[in-house]
């Protein structure tokens, strides 16, 4: 059984450090700074001083100048100073590629990173303004111009909330082999987390029979974090005693909530004369794992450096003139991909993964062998396919200058050593407060013997699923639910406004109004909670939250389509006010309205009870009036508005009878028959 989705989940938007981050400091004010040329601009970057780290430090300031106002006729623009600065943290932004026969679930914590900007201008000498914004996130990925044109960063806020897609682009329903690496990564980019990372599974054999497991989890996972999840045959673990045939995958959290999509596996039980398989960055700077079944040529290229030297006299008979002063040898891979059985079209837009990877290796059967991709074009479209396979051709990056043919080496002593904690984070919960737990920053190789580090310094984030890992622990010092900077309160309208059609009659739809409450969310650094309360009110900003919670405000300058030669009439409260026409060539009790007595009568113009947004026609309007019911002795007052203009405004208290008459066409509450309704008039009737 799948799990039911988490539709409750709240996804922040992430910027790809492959499109471009740019930033504008707005212009200042041109009148209070008239002399634009002794304006300087600079933004500060600031960045985490460890991975994983809540305490920001300065990388570089970016000084700018603004460019010179565009006029327009009496126009001018002033468009301030842009930076761009996508290279510079992306080159901050590290992937990490999953070891050899990976079984765990391990957090990624440099393929993503908080940043802050810091936004200062000088006049003359003069700052006039610091502003901090409030901390962003950059993830080291990318797509295509046109898609980031469309898509931006709201690809990880909107499109994920939707698709919850693992971080790959290959087509789903993948067919594997047993042995087979396989990963898959995912980003936790939404609140609340989970205190529990679970991969689950459901296992279909060949014999119809189905089971649901979950062979891995991960605790500590951070907010933006990415997780490496091997997806393998050999750890999904399925039934020893039976034939896999496929198996679907996702993610879910401690209470078997579905975090991600579902990718299915078709297991190849077919036995195939070669094949090879290749680990290369994708898009998303995550690993995919490509199945090579063409046939594969390897070559080597041998480079010789030689040198001439004089022959001695009485010189031996093999004496040589030349020798080789080095030599070394490149050794190339041809490989096909072999032919495509399904979704031929996908699989080969989705080479050019392929071509465009930073990194590419050959699984072997002891290591993930470097590799170098020499070709550098592909046909990655064809309108006639028929049969279709592409060839590839490698270099092993480690050049070979010798021979030799040996097994795998059993594993060399060395001097001990371990993974020392240092540092201190805190553990925080689903709203980004403290729980009491904390545990180590970083982790520095050092010596057994002696406790000292190993040189070069080696040191590495503490990231949970690591083997080295080293788990959280309580504090008690620590206040649970406490936070150092709470988030401030939101109190705000929706962009967009109810339907009217989800109204009652007569009433116009109007804005939600999204609230957060202050100290919701929290953060180890400020505007840490409020993103998350941005985060909050965004995903509640939406068509369907504005139709369930929005506002039905009564409208007197309603917008309506009134049939030609007639007139509108509404009211706020139609079961507390009925109208009702005496025409003088029919008996009382009239012919036209919907008040009780004209519920037997046979009419046109005859409305139920109750009803609302009524037409009739314009006659010159002799004999309506309105009758307001209700309990003797209640007060109230009403307004007659004429196309949104108040016409009058009367009050009174019910008598006996339980009911008032008023006439409706005055304006001054006596008398009568004032005035006449012209065509397309739209009346309404506000009591209260």
């Amino acid at each position: 059984m799948i799990d039911f989705l988490a539709d409750y989940l709240i996804f922040q938007p992430f910027k790809p450090s492959l499109n471009r981050l740019q930033h504008n400091i707005v212009a200042i004010d041109p009148e209070t700074y008239p002399l634009r040329d002794r304006i300087k601009y600079y933004l500060t970057l600031k960045i985490p001083d460890f991975p994983g780290s809540t305490s920001f430090q300065d990388l570089i300031t970016i000084p700018s100048r603004e460019k010179p106002p565009v006029v327009e006729g009496a126009v001018s623009r002033y468009e301030g100073a842009h930076f761009n600065f996508e290279n510079i943290l992306d080159g901050l932004l590290k992937r990490q590629k999953p070891t050899f026969r990976q079984n765990s679930m391990i957090t990624l914590t440099e393929l993503t990173s908080p940043y802050c900007l810091l936004e200062t201008v000088d006049y003359d000498g003069v700052n006039v303004l610091d502003n901090l914004l409030l901390p962003k996130w950059v993830a080291k990925m990318g797509m295509t111009e046109r898609d980031f044109d469309q898509w931006g960063e709201r690809f990880f806020s909107t499109y994920q909330a939707e698709k919850r897609q693992f971080l790959t682009w290959q087509p789903n329903h993948k067919r594997i082999v047993e042995h087979q690496e396989e990963y898959l990564f995912f980003m936790l980019n939404f609140m609340p987390l989970p205190s529990i990372l679970k991969l689950r599974v459901s296992a279909i054999f060949t014999d119809g029979t189905r089971e649901a497991y979950t062979p891995l989890q991960l605790r500590s996972a951070q907010f933006g974090q990415v997780v490496t999840v091997p997806v393998g045959t050999h750890v999904i673990g399925a039934n020893p005693t039976k034939t896999l045939q496929s198996y679907q995958v996702w993610l879910s959290n401690e209470y078997d909530h579905r975090l991600s999509e579902i990718r299915t596996y078709h297991l190849d039980h077919r036995k195939v004369a070669q094949e090879r398989f290749i680990i290369f960055n994708n898009s998303f700077h995550t690993y995919d794992t490509l199945r090579l079944t063409g046939a594969s040529t390897e070559a080597i290229k041998v480079t010789r450096t030689t040198a001439e030297r004089e022959r001695p006299l009485n010189a031996a008979p093999d004496f040589t003139e030349f020798y080789i002063v080095d030599r070394y040898a490149d050794r190339e891979l041809t490989i096909s991909t072999g032919f495509f059985e399904r979704d031929v079209a996908a699989q080969l837009r989705y080479l050019d993964e392929l071509l465009m990877a930073e990194e590419w290796y050959l699984v072997t059967d002891r290591n993930h062998e470097p590799l170098e991709l020499i070709t550098t074009q592909l046909v990655d479209h064809d309108d006639i396919p028929d049969l279709v396979a592409r060839q590839f051709q490698f270099r092993y990056v480690r050049q070979q200058n010798s021979y030799s043919r040996l097994p795998i080496a059993p594993p060399a002593p060395e001097r001990p050593t371990y993974w020392k904690a240092e540092g201190l984070r805190y553990l925080l919960d689903a709203y980004g407060k403290r729980t009491g737990m904390v545990r180590p920053l970083k982790l520095v190789k050092c010596y057994v013997d002696d406790d000292t580090a190993v040189a070069p310094l080696t040191q590495k984030p503490n990231a949970a699923g690591d083997p080295d890992y080293v788990s959280e622990y309580l504090d008690t010092g620590i206040v649970v639910g406490s936070t150092p900077y709470p988030n401030t309160a939101i109190s705000r309208p929706t962009t967009f406004v109810r339907s009217s059609a989800t109204c009652p009659s007569g009433l116009e739809g109007g804005p939600a109004t999204i609230t957060v409450a202050s100290g919701k969310y929290g953060g180890e650094q400020p505007g840490d909670a409020d993103a998350l309360a941005e985060a909050e009110y965004n995903s509640l900003n939406t068509q369907a939250y504005a139709n369930t919670n929005g506002t039905c405000t009564l409208n007197a300058n309603y917008t309506a389509t009134v049939p030609t030669g007639h007139f509108q009439y509404r009211s706020n409260a139609p079961t507390k006010i009925g109208l009702h026409r005496l025409t003088p060539s029919a008996p009382w009790p009239g012919d036209q309205g919907n008040t009780p007595e004209l519920q037997s009568v046979v009419g046109s113009y005859i409305y139920p009870v109750g009803s609302n947004a009524l037409n009739f026609p314009v006659d010159g309007g002799a004999g309506f009036y309105f009758r307001v019911y209700g309990t003797n002795g209640t007060t109230y007052t009403l307004k007659v508005y004429r196309n949104g203009v108040l016409k009058k405004t009367l009050a009174s208290t019910l008598g006996v009878s339980g009911y008032d008459n008023h006439y409706m066409f005055d304006d001054t509450g006596v008398g009568g028959g004032l005035y006449a309704p012209a065509d397309g008039d739209k009346f309404y009737i506000q009591i209260s």
